[in-house]
Parts: structure tokens; C-alpha cells; sequence
């Protein structure tokens, strides 16, 4: 399995989540395995944050689907 974004690629994911600024209301989407964590995407928007999610969490059931077949 595979989760992608601007700024990396992880395989293998266990955790994606949003990560947000200490001073802004912007987040960072990092993207974890066992081994590696991967920025995907920086200083996002928080209104921006649900819609990437979704993004991500869609890759993942395509994936999912596809191995299922």
C-alpha cells in the first residue's frame, strides 16, 4: 500500500495524521510506518485538512480494493 502527497510518498502506511503549527492554524500531513515518517504535505490550511484527508483515505480504499480483487 501506498499514500502520496506534494512533498512525499510512503509505503506501507500504519498512521497518517495532521500535525498542527504551535504559533499558526496551519498543519503538516505526516504519513508514518514502522521504519519512516514522510511529510506529505506542509503548511496546510485548516479548512484544507478534511479535503486531503479524504484524498488519502480514498488512495487508501482504492488500494485496498484493488488487492482485494
Amino acid at each position: 500500500m501506498i499514500v502520496s502527497g506534494s512533498r512525499g510518498i510512503l509505503f506501507y502506511p500504519v498512521r497518517v495524521q495532521a500535525v498542527k503549527y504551535p504559533d499558526y492554524d496551519n498543519y503538516d500531513i505526516i504519513a508514518e510506518n514502522r521504519d519512516y515518517s514522510v511529510t506529505l504535505y506542509e503548511n496546510v490550511p485548516k479548512a484544507n485538512v478534511e479535503k486531503i484527508m479524504k484524498r488519502i483515505t480514498f488512495q487508501i480504499k482504492c488500494q485496498v480494493s484493488k488487492d482485494e480483487d
